[in-house]
């Protein structure tokens, strides 16, 4: 890697990378995150360590390794708090009127509060992923209040992990507020990845309510923008969900050919929980 312009672009297509298939791609996505890691530590920028390390974190939590994720996170939040250090002395050491322009050290002012969030968010997931609910709440309102502090967009995406954390808790009716309260911000902001989540933790919410036909509508939804953005993975999760809230209203005839369907793709794709899932619908059906 020579510059930091390539290794920009190689985190970029590391991301969208993962955000199309990122169980069957790891290998590449790992190999470009970790030389974009390396170049920005040797050339000490703790902006973009930081940047590299929470995807790192975050994508070892999606594939269900919670440990290493969790260390790769944490890692993240000490090279952010370098920058917070960096910006607490030069703010002290800068008393004249230049100094009001000051911009943290490789980034606009205060540009690593996404980086914190979205770090907090990925440790809320990794302790709701090791049983530990209430940690993960803790982390989640945390995700949630520095993703405040950077702007719109961010906050809801915290809301959105600590619906995924209440409903874990049994406190279904309080997540479904949550998601009802978060899905017209992330449309009017055109965050559809999280649009799409929102809707489909609602549709789970309001399946497991005893509410199959309200459930049926953000889960058709969900599916049509997991196949709109090619979000492979999430689009056999949505044809799972949409087969349960199918069965539940007892149409089995087309239940049976949606879950088929993701058995289907998940044997294509290598989904192998998804199709022993798959499977058990079908023998249940």
């Amino acid at each position: 890697m020579k510059s930091k312009y390539e290794m920009i672009a190689q985190i970029r297509l590391a991301e969208a990378t993962a955000t199309r298939d990122l169980r069957n791609r790891w290998n590449e996505v790992r190999s470009l995150l970790e030389q974009g890691l390396e170049f920005a530590r040797q050339h000490g920028d703790d902006f973009w360590e930081a940047y590299h390390l929470m995807r790192l974190g975050q994508y070892h939590i999606l594939l269900g390794d919670y440990y290493e994720g969790e260390n790769f996170l944490k890692a993240s939040l000490n090279a952010i708090e370098r920058i917070k250090e960096q910006e607490r002395e030069q703010r002290a050491r800068w008393q004249d009127e230049e100094a009001q322009q000051f911009q943290v050290k490789q980034t606009g002012p205060q540009e690593y509060r996404w980086l914190e969030a979205e770090a907090w968010r990925g440790l809320a997931v990794a302790s709701l992923g090791q049983g530990q609910a209430d940690l993960a709440l803790i982390r989640a309102e945390k995700a949630t209040a520095t993703g405040s502090e950077y702007g719109e967009g961010w906050k809801e995406r915290g809301r959105i992990t600590e619906a995924r954390v209440l409903q874990s808790l049994g406190r279904k009716q309080e997540a479904l507020g949550i998601i009802e309260n978060v899905l017209p911000a992330v449309r009017s902001g055109g965050w559809r990845s999280d649009e799409q989540e929102a809707l489909h933790l609602q549709g789970l919410l309001l399946l497991e309510m005893g509410l199959p036909g309200k459930a049926e509508g953000p889960v058709r939804q969900a599916l049509k923008m997991a196949q709109e953005m090619e979000l492979k993975e999430e689009e056999v999760k949505c044809l799972l969900s949409l087969g349960q809230v199918l069965l539940a209203l007892k149409r089995r005839e087309e239940a049976r050919g949606v879950l088929q369907q993701a058995r289907r793709l998940s044997q294509e794709r290598g989904y192998t929980d998804h199709f022993q899932r798959a499977n058990e619908l079908l023998r249940g059906e």
